[in-house]
């Protein structure tokens, strides 16, 4: 079953149509107003992609949304230089390191969109948190929100 879940995965990532955009957004953003209550954060981040094409990087784009939703600033404050090759869990491992784009000058919240080993979160979280006041990282790893539909249609 992994193997399909990685290539399905993969297809998503590869050009994720706006309808799994917003259900991918709708199920952070559902988590985000249970977890943190009232608006104490001032940015989101996104976590970039190195394998993708920056205009098309889920992450980017779900954090755009949750920005706008939560009246937030969007603030690309991580960088990484592009790797070569597919997305896949294995290869997290090679993947060139992140480094501070923009320093943060407030509280934020780091957006993921799948979250494997967790390395990638915390590599960000160590850069983000000397800048920022505050960090609540949180990625989308799957969930209801298509509500049996598929959210690539």
């Amino acid at each position: 079953m992994k193997p399909y879940q990685i290539e399905a995965l993969r297809l998503i990532k590869r050009d994720p149509s706006s309808r799994f955009v917003n259900a991918a957004t709708n199920d952070i953003l559902s988590h985000l107003e249970s977890f943190l209550g009232g608006r104490v954060y001032r940015y989101v981040v996104p976590i970039p992609c190195s394998r993708s094409l920056p205009d098309a990087c889920l992450p980017t784009l779900m954090a755009e949304k949750i920005a706008a939703r939560l009246g937030l600033t969007l603030l690309h404050a991580l960088a990484c230089d592009p790797a070569q090759g597919k997305s896949h869990p294995r290869r997290n491992l090679d993947r060139p390191p992140l480094r501070i784009a923009a320093p943060v000058p407030g509280p934020a919240i780091l957006i993921d969109d799948v979250a494997t080993s967790g390395s990638h979160i915390e590599e960000a979280s160590r850069l983000l948190l000397p800048h920022a006041q505050a960090l609540f990282a949180i990625a989308w790893i799957g969930g209801g929100a298509t509500n049996g539909q598929d959210p690539r249609a």
